[in-house]
């Protein structure tokens, strides 16, 4: 099982700052370092295809994406904005506030800095209630979590996911846009989801709506809540991907409420799963210089090697 979720809301949006304007064979013009490049631009923005990781400028980058060059497949949520207006998830957080569980959305400029180490413990937070009135009620599993927040407000990371004192998955993720007032936040994420098991190579594309508070003297994250809906499906689906989701979140409209009451802000000594290299932590596949000059790696079996 392979579903990217952590703590804040993952995006499997890649930006990058590929530079330039106009176009021709000009290498600092749509596409940098590339002589000639192929100056299709499906999106109309400053950067050719050859060299923009997001095609369609749909919010999906085109590895993640069910059609990296069609904006109506998931849908454009590429804005905060553009999310909201989403009519999937509109009626997701209708249903949800009609239900007993309103979500937040804030759209403030100046949000509080979410940087720093994050556990969530094991079966500390819930899904309350979903789309479907089926399999209400269950809970999280544990996370820890590296958060790195841009000065442009967006959020990349990593986390371990861990239950029953062991690892079981683990993700990385950048993209994320955050904002809000404050210590108030919220942040609008899209996803993209595999699930493994039983063979399978099933899909499930969602957006993420998530608003929480920022405890000013601990840096906890307090009083989470968020919920997801289901924009897009592909691949197999098999019984056991389908009982790992909450509700029936496995199928297009489908939509959950998850929860949870305090997340708490740590040093990276105080992690157990990630891999702690001088004063950061890292998750399977990455890989890092240490204090040392020592070349280092987070090895799929959660073990730091340096050599």
């Amino acid at each position: 099982m392979n579903y990217s979720v952590w703590l804040l809301g993952v995006c499997t949006l890649g930006l990058v700052a590929c530079g330039g304007s106009g176009g021709g064979s000009d290498p600092v013009a749509g596409c940098p370092n590339i002589e000639n490049p192929d100056p299709t631009n499906t999106d109309g923005d400053l950067l050719f295809d050859v060299c923009d990781p997001d095609d369609d400028g749909d919010g999906f980058n085109d590895e993640n994406d069910p059609a990296p060059l069609d904006p109506a497949i998931p849908g454009d949520f590429s804005t905060p904005e553009a999310i909201l207006s989403n009519d999937a998830m509109a009626l997701a957080l209708q249903e949800a506030e009609a239900a007993g569980y309103p979500v937040v959305t804030e759209l403030g400029v100046n949000p509080p800095d979410l940087s720093g180490y994050y556990i969530r413990e094991d079966a500390a937070g819930s899904f309350p209630v979903n789309s479907s009135s089926f399999d209400q009620g269950r809970g999280w599993v544990g996370a820890e979590s590296r958060v790195e927040q841009t000065s442009n407000n967006f959020i990349k990371g990593a986390a371990v996911s861990f239950t029953s004192f062991e690892p079981i998955s683990f993700s990385i993720s950048e993209g994320t846009i955050v904002r809000g007032d404050g210590n108030s936040y919220t942040t609008y994420s899209r996803t993209k989801g595999t699930c493994t098991e039983e063979n399978s190579d099933y899909e499930i594309f969602s957006v993420s709506i998530t608003s929480a508070t920022v405890n000013e003297t601990t840096g906890d994250i307090e009083s989470l809540r968020g919920v997801s809906t289901t924009v897009d499906v592909a691949g197999e689906l098999t019984t056991a991907c389908a009982d790992r989701t909450t509700g029936l979140r496995e199928l297009v409209g489908n939509w959950s409420v998850s929860e949870v009451s305090v997340v708490r802000k740590v040093i990276p000594t105080a992690l157990s799963y990630m891999c702690v290299s001088d004063d950061d932590a890292y998750v399977p596949t990455e890989t890092w210089i240490n204090n040392d000059g020592l070349s280092c790696s987070c090895t799929l079996e959660y073990q730091l090697v340096c050599e």
